[in-house]
């Protein structure tokens, strides 16, 4: 059976003061933020739990967030549009303000990726730049279990800089 390079014997509250904690280095909080899921998230999680282990959320603020609402070529994930998030955390040339609808070729660069996949769409107003459709917001709205009850994490992915990929669902870890 496979395991994860991020399986870890740290607390959860351990977890969210490194990932809380400015002073740390970059990949220590990485690392923390991805421990999180990879530890205590499992797939299936209603999103009414992540608040109680997330307990942390400043990190999406210092991470920037790709919604996935078109594809070319092939993902591990099994998704519909709209329900996939990925996040490039705490990247190294800096966070991209503003509605984060489509990829950008200026896009902060991070080493470790996080891919979360949802069992429902999030629709997108393709006319309007309002705050509210913003990905970032969005996904916090969702990780805060902000009116989704019903909502739940069907699978999820960790990048790792050496190229490596984790995909966790119900069946299990697959390791790319």
């Amino acid at each position: 059976m496979a395991r994860s390079v991020l399986e870890s014997t740290q607390t959860i509250e351990e977890l969210n003061a490194i990932v809380g904690d400015p002073n740390c280095e970059r990949e220590l909080r990485c690392k923390a933020v991805l421990s999180l899921f990879v530890n205590y998230v499992p797939p299936l999680v209603s999103i009414n739990e992540i608040p109680k282990i997330l307990t942390n959320h400043s990190w999406l603020g210092h991470s920037n967030i790709y919604q996935w609402i078109h594809i070319h070529g092939w993902t591990h994930h099994n998704f519909r549009l709209g329900s996939m998030f990925t996040i490039f955390l705490f990247p190294s040339d800096g966070f991209i303000e503003g509605p984060f609808f489509e990829w950008k070729s200026n896009q902060g660069v991070s080493d470790y990726l996080l891919t979360l996949v949802f069992d429902r769409h999030f629709p997108v107003d393709y006319t309007s730049r309002e705050p509210e459709y913003d990905a970032s917001k969005k996904l916090w709205n969702v990780l805060s279990g902000s009116n989704l009850a019903d909502t739940r994490l069907m699978e999820f992915s960790v990048a790792h800089p050496n190229g490596g990929t984790e995909l966790f669902t119900q069946k299990g870890l697959s390791v790319y």
